[in-house]
């Protein structure tokens, strides 16, 4: 996962040139299928089973705040990056490989080896 802060020609350009890297330097090719090129900020991208995102600027403007010391008000970056773990996905998953017993609500398996 690369992240770019720039245009979508920008990072097509980058997309280019690691791909080229790949090929000439490392000789593996690029999946274009799953090489996805994508906002952030209005979608979320599935990475290692994760969810990436980020906030709105919206959201962050209405996170001011005033320095008690210096009365300077400021606001936190827009550009923190959220990750989230699908919980049903995984806990789907621990019953799948039997850590946990399934049905309406799955319960974790006691391992007494």
């Amino acid at each position: 996962m690369i992240g770019v802060s720039g245009s979508l020609s920008f990072t097509k350009k980058i997309k280019e040139e690691v791909k080229e890297f790949l090929n000439n330097t490392l000789l593996l090719t690029l999946s274009e299928e799953k090489t996805k090129i994508t906002h952030l900020e209005t979608d979320k991208v599935k990475y290692l089973g994760f969810l990436v995102s980020r906030r709105k600027r919206k959201y962050t403007e209405s996170q001011l705040s005033t320095v008690k010391s210096t009365q300077v008000t400021r606001r936190p970056s827009y550009a923190s990056v959220i990750i989230e773990a699908p919980i049903t996905h995984l806990v789907d998953k621990l019953v799948e490989q039997g850590y946990a017993y399934g049905g309406q609500t799955p319960k974790p398996k006691a391992m007494t080896k």
